[in-house]
């Protein structure tokens, strides 16, 4: 990869969240700026949080001053694998009204 490329190094619930991290980062010299998904553009925010991203060659140096500047919460947040609470949150949604979908579907075909 380019030494511009940038990764993702976590993410956080909001945008406040994803604000005071950038600021860190910048404050220490360390390129960052924090992103959401589609749901941005056409809610305002996202169920998904923000990710925050740095350069790849800042992203073990901006990793290690999140550990020092933020509080338990959000370090189990960094730290954690797979989906986040509100990602199962939203799958569960979806799945339930897929299936509600269908079994609807279902009904009416064999009422008629």
């Amino acid at each position: 990869m380019s030494e511009d490329t940038f990764v993702k190094i976590m993410d956080v619930p909001g945008y406040s969240e994803a604000d005071q991290i950038v600021q860190i980062l910048q404050s220490h010299g360390i390129p960052a700026f924090y992103q959401g998904g589609l749901q941005d553009v056409y809610m305002g925010s996202s169920m998904m949080g923000q990710d925050i991203l740095v350069r790849e060659k800042d992203a073990a140096r901006a990793r290690e001053l999140l550990v020092e500047f933020q509080p338990v919460s959000f370090q189990t947040a960094y730290s954690r694998k797979g989906r986040t609470g509100r990602q199962k949150l939203l799958f569960g949604i979806i799945l339930i009204l897929l299936i509600a979908a269908v079994g609807f579907s279902v009904l009416l075909f064999l009422m008629h």
